[in-house]
């Protein structure tokens, strides 16, 4: 992915998308869910630092998928 240049063509949500696979964790679909219910009609790339800055992303993930909380409570870097 990163030799394609995957995370620069795709935007916020490529960015996501490998931050999924580094962390085995959703990523995507609870920022999806975070825009849809605050900004719906902003653009993803503008909103992606505030979200990784201010946003549990578990308030915004489907309860099944709530496994280990308190490893996914650490702080997170998208590098």
């Amino acid at each position: 992915f990163e030799r394609l240049g995957f995370e620069e063509a795709c935007g916020a949500t490529g960015t996501l998308v490998m931050h999924e696979l580094r962390t085995s964790r959703l990523h995507v679909l609870p920022f999806l869910n975070w825009r849809k219910a605050n900004f719906p009609n902003e653009p993803e790339e503008s909103l992606l630092a505030q979200f990784m800055a201010e946003v549990n992303p578990w308030d915004y993930t489907p309860a099944e998928y709530h496994i280990n909380l308190e490893i996914s409570r650490e702080p997170v870097s998208l590098r």
